[in-house]
């Protein structure tokens, strides 16, 4: 993925920040510079990986990132609270390994919206959309409006033969394409990786399909894929013998 996105050119704030703090101190670090350095870096690329763990119906804060060891006993959970890498920031001492990545993400303690729905809060969670009148959470996918890896599938697009956007062990109600349509929907995998016999669905052939059929097919597509490189050759060398005779 890019790191500065081709659908949003607007700077980021932190960037506006640093500006500010420059000027005060007597840099001679330029707006018209900062737009200039901005546009240099605008098609960097770099292989970036967006995992969505999303714990529907929330998991106990006060057990995990939370743990508020301030407050009474009664308050409180039944775990204790480390250090992390980050001074300030305490998590639950089952969590070593999350501690010592603090430094690596932003934790966001408290979210709250308006609707107590879960249905219509997931939607909106996946989407960042409200849902619209209508909206029915039963159907899947119930999207009104394309989930963030849609959003992402259809700017970006996949890299190599790597699905651009992967739903595991299972697909969330709202976790589909909407108007932006199949091309963009999740590639779905309703299995548990962590199985013995684990196997994508999907990517398995039907019983009836032994190797040597599996083989004549992918003969046969060898063939058709070459008569169309054929044809499309023959149909350019047509098109420039045309065009050189019309010059002339």
């Amino acid at each position: 993925m890019t790191t500065q996105p081709r659908f949003c050119d607007r700077i980021r704030r932190r960037d506006m920040l640093r500006l500010g703090v420059a000027g005060m101190v007597g840099s001679s670090l330029s707006l018209p510079q900062l737009l200039a350095a901005k546009s240099k870096t605008a098609n960097a690329k770099e292989d970036v990986s967006l995992i969505i763990l999303f714990l529907q119906g929330g998991l106990s804060t006060i057990d995990t990132l939370d743990m508020k060891p301030n407050a009474p006993a009664e308050f409180r959970g039944d775990f204790n609270p480390i250090n992390t890498k980050v001074p300030g920031i305490q998590i639950c001492e089952h969590l070593p390994q999350l501690a010592q990545v603090t430094d690596k993400f932003s934790l966001v303690r408290h979210l709250t919206h308006g609707n107590s729905s879960h249905g219509h809060a997931d939607h909106y969670m996946l989407t960042g959309y409200h849902p619209r009148p209508g909206f029915n959470g039963g159907l899947k996918p119930n999207n009104q409006f394309p989930a963030h890896g849609s959003v992402i599938s259809k700017m970006l697009g996949p890299r190599g033969s790597v699905p651009p956007y992967v739903c595991l062990p299972k697909m969330h109600n709202s976790a589909g394409s909407a108007y932006l349509r199949s091309s963009a929907a999740p590639f779905v995998v309703e299995s548990d990786p962590n199985a013995p016999n684990f196997e994508v669905p999907d990517l398995a052939p039907p019983l009836e399909v032994d190797a040597a059929r599996l083989g004549n097919r992918k003969k046969l597509l060898a063939t058709v894929d070459r008569y169309q490189k054929s044809a499309e050759a023959q149909a350019n060398t047509q098109a420039k013998a045309r065009k050189t005779y019309q010059d002339k």
